[in-house]
Formats: C-alpha cells, structure tokens, sequence
C-alpha cells in the first residue's frame, strides 16, 4: 500500500495561517505599547512605583486580546464555504 501523497494547502489553509500569525503579532505589539506607556507614566507623570507598569500591561493585554478577537472572528464572506469548496477555482 502506497502512502498518500501530501496535499496541496489551500487558499482557506494559508488564510487560516496568515490569521493566525496576524493576530499573534497584534497582541504582542499591544502589550509591549501598553508596557512602554506604563514605563513612560511612571518615570515622566509620577506614578506609583509598580502600578505604571503593572497598568499599562494590563491595558495593553486588555487591547491585544481584543484586537485578537476582532481578527479572529472574520466576516462569513472570508469563511471557509459550507459546501466543502477548497478555494483552487
């Protein structure tokens, strides 16, 4: 018995992908915007000593996961068809 050839991605596999990698980048440049302006709050506008940071990661993980949600969950038009259509027509 021959095994099965490997099969060619799709397009909905490489948008999986890309949507994936996307969003991953967006909530890690989130949380490191949200730690830089924690750090700049505490050392230039005073803050108490760890609640600039500690604020600032929070909101920034707050926006990330956020802007994750909002990628992840894509209009129907970008969906995989419910027909079973492997998107190479």
């Amino acid at each position: 018995m021959t095994p099965k050839a490997p099969r060619r991605p799709t397009v909905w596999d490489r948008m999986a992908r890309d949507k994936g990698a996307s969003g991953g980048y967006d909530l890690a440049a989130n949380v490191l915007v949200g730690w830089l302006m924690g750090w700049a709050a505490q050392r230039y506008l005073g803050a108490p000593s760890p609640w600039g940071l500690a604020g600032g990661v929070v909101l920034g993980s707050v926006s990330g996961f956020y802007q994750l949600f909002k990628t992840q969950s894509a209009p129907r038009s970008t969906r995989k068809p419910p027909d079973g259509g492997d998107g190479r027509g």
